[in-house]
């Protein structure tokens, strides 16, 4: 194939994944465009699909991921769904708590073999769901990290003398120390 040149090695990280992952550096990156995406803020009405307890789940929460700004209109119908498997939870919960989470056997059936109640059933697939949802919004503490260290970069690089970000820096609980201490 002549006049195709290959570059050898890996792909380039574009500059807003280096701001990510707390590796962007002005002298050596791209620029980084000025005008940043912003997503309306998330509507405080619930979708009519979700159910009394998926309601009640985006009232509790709601005020909690507005003021964090992890979730935007963007996001709402992860957040809706979140909010009904949520929802589910709960319901299935309260049905293990007086049922138990064993079903009985039927006339005929052998009592050898564990089987679990529909509702034990339910309570556990809407919590896994619940938990891939929680982490796909940031609701988990794994993934609030990554935005509090997206939101450490970009407040870095509008202070142009700024201390460099390490890792441990972003460990810190309270970011890095003040004053050199």
């Amino acid at each position: 194939m002549k006049g195709l040149t290959m570059r050898g090695g890996n792909n380039r990280i574009p500059p807003s994944e280096h701001l990510a992952r707390g590796t962007y550096r002005a002298n050596r990156h791209s620029k980084l465009p000025n005008d940043s995406i912003t997503n309306p803020p998330l509507a405080s009405d619930p979708p009519a699909e979700l159910t009394d307890r998926g309601r009640a789940v985006w009232e509790d929460l709601y005020p909690i991921v507005t003021s964090l700004g992890i979730v935007t209109e963007a996001e709402r119908h992860t957040f809706a769904m979140f909010c009904l498997y949520q929802g589910y939870h709960i319901e299935a919960a309260e049905h293990v708590k007086l049922e138990g989470m064993f079903k009985k056997p039927k006339r005929g059936e052998s009592a050898e073999g564990v089987q679990y109640s529909r509702w034990y059933r339910l309570m556990n697939d809407s919590a896994v769901m619940s938990i891939k949802l929680a982490s796909c919004l940031g609701l988990t503490p794994t993934d609030r990290h990554r935005v509090a260290r997206v939101n450490r970069a970009t407040e870095q690089l509008s202070e142009p003398h700024a201390r460099p970000l390490t890792d441990l820096d972003r460990l810190l609980p309270f970011g890095p120390p003040k004053d050199g201490a």
